[in-house]
Order: C-alpha cells, then sequence, then structure tokens
C-alpha cells in the first residue's frame, strides 16, 4: 500500500459491499467516454489494491477513499436521476392533466421533468445535484447552488440549499413567455365569491378551520396562524413573524375570503402572485395579481 502521512481507518465492508450491490461495470457509466471508463474501472482496481476483503478494518491512504467515495457518489447520482426520469414518465401515463413538462439544468447537467410546478421541479432536480456534488448547507447563510427551470410559458431561476434531509429552493427570478393579461380593477362587489362551499363555510360556527380544510386540506392551523386570523377578522393591527414555510399565506387569505371584501396583498416575488391567485381561481374565487 502506498505510504502517507496520514491514514485513514474504514470498514471495507461498507465499500466494497456498496460496490458489489451495484454490481459496477462499464455498462453502469452511460454517457461517459471510453477514458472516463477506464479512469472508473482504474480507481476500483485501486480501491481493491488499497484494502483487505477479509479484514474489517484495514488501513488504507486517503486518495483511495477519495476516489472510491468519488465514484459511489457519481453512482448514486446516476440512479436518482434514472429514478426521477421514470417517476416524471409515470405521471405523463398516470394523471397528465396536474403536471407540467419543465427542462431543468444545472451544474452543467439537464433534465425533463414532469412535475406540479416549477418549484417541484427545481427540488427534485435539487436531489440529484446533492447525490452528485453536495448542494450549499442553508445554515451557513451562503449563497445557494443556482439552477434554471424552463417550459413554453414561463424561465425561472432557483438558488438551492441543503436543509437537515430536504432541498430548499427559492426563486430569485422569474419571467413569463407569454403576453400578461391587463385586467380591469375589480370593485367589491366582484370579490365576493358566490361559491355554494364558500357560502356554507360563511356561517359555520368554527369556520376558520372549515375554510382551511377546503383550501389547504390541513386538518390544524400551525402555531400562531388562527390567533393572527381571529385578531385581522377583528380589525385589529397584527404584526405575525412566521419563518419560511410556515404558511403566511393562510395567515392573509382565510380573513380576505371571510371578510368578503376587498384585500391588497404586497408579496415581493412574482412567482408567488403568479401560484396564490391561481390556486384561487381554481377554487372558484376571484382574485388578481399586479406587477412590473
Amino acid at each position: 500500500m502506498a505510504t502517507c502521512s496520514k491514514r485513514s481507518r474504514f470498514s471495507t465492508e461498507v465499500v466494497v459491499g456498496a460496490l458489489e450491490d451495484r454490481n459496477v461495470s462499464n455498462s453502469d457509466c452511460g454517457g461517459m467516454s471510453s477514458g472516463e471508463e477506464s479512469d472508473i474501472d482504474r480507481q476500483l482496481m485501486d480501491l481493491d489494491k488499497s484494502m483487505s476483503i477479509t479484514e474489517l478494518d484495514t488501513e488504507f491512504d486517503d486518495n483511495a477513499l477519495k476516489d472510491g467515495v468519488k465514484c459511489l457518489r457519481k453512482f448514486a447520482a446516476n440512479e436518482t436521476k434514472e429514478n426521477l426520469i421514470a417517476l416524471s414518465e409515470q405521471r405523463k401515463n398516470l394523471d397528465f392533466d396536474n403536471y407540467k413538462i419543465f427542462d431543468v439544468e444545472g451544474d452543467g447537467e439537464s433534465m425533463v421533468l414532469c412535475c406540479s410546478n416549477e418549484k417541484e421541479a427545481a427540488k427534485l432536480f435539487g436531489i440529484y445535484l446533492d447525490h452528485k456534488v453536495s448542494l450549499p448547507k442553508l445554515e451557513n447563510s451562503g449563497e445557494g447552488m443556482k439552477m434554471n427551470v424552463n417550459n413554453n410559458s414561463m424561465n425561472c431561476t432557483f438558488q438551492l440549499w441543503k436543509a437537515q434531509d430536504k432541498v430548499h429552493a427559492e426563486a430569485i427570478y422569474y419571467k413569463l413567455k407569454t403576453p400578461t393579461t391587463i385586467l380591469p380593477a375589480p370593485n367589491l362587489s366582484s370579490c365576493q365569491t358566490s361559491q355554494p362551499e364558500i357560502s356554507a363555510i360563511l356561517v359555520q360556527e368554527n369556520r376558520e378551520l372549515s375554510l382551511l380544510k377546503y383550501l389547504y386540506r390541513y386538518d390544524s392551523f400551525c402555531s400562531g396562524q388562527l390567533e393572527a386570523i381571529q385578531f385581522i377578522l377583528q380589525g385589529k393591527d397584527t404584526l405575525t413573524l412566521i419563518p419560511t414555510g410556515g404558511g403566511k399565506s393562510v395567515v392573509y387569505t382565510l380573513p380576505a375570503i371571510l371578510n368578503q371584501g376587498l384585500s391588497i396583498v404586497i408579496e415581493p416575488l412574482k412567482l408567488i402572485m403568479e401560484e396564490q391567485c391561481e390556486k384561487l381561481r381554481q377554487k372558484q374565487i376571484p382574485a388578481f395579481f399586479y406587477n412590473s
């Protein structure tokens, strides 16, 4: 074994077992050139020479460890990519009406995914990128990895981070390819929904929870949501601090509908404007957005 100043101890069962489980061969390296295939074979041979399979705790040099981790990461990323493509094909066959086709690209990689919206496409592609190169950690407060999501109607750029065991995606740029429709300013009467389901909810005793179930399909409120909604319904000035993903839209959407009047929401992201208005319109609730 090569001599080095620093040695690592590692269970060879883990590395060798993982390589055997994956049935490593040239056929697993699809899309690689012959030179890359030879390089992978060389790395595997070096690993085999550096470790004794008969011993559980065998010393081997750091370069062999790095090569092994790099090799396993590449195979894991390819496996993830295959699963995402298979998922997209399954969605196309099952219920394509609920999904759209998105072209995603980042870190020199690209993929075509079938997803419910652009944010889901970004998160799924983020899983692949994290397996391939490791995403920046959200808790480090640094810049995320940039990637693009496109289809026939929009272009969007996201930043991706690893947040514990999940992928966090934040839209930083959004552009519609289709011309924006100029809607007339709604009057108060047009802001009153005539949906029978909503009309029935308005007269219920626990109308806040009933509306939550109807719009968002949740059985309970998150901490602080109901209190903030009730303060708004009472006409009180309300300041509510909720972290990302904590359900801020619930706090202003429900009072707006329950009050049956005109509500103005100032939102800095165009993507959020369009998403929320579209979801409300699907429930036959009048919602409009205006931006630059």
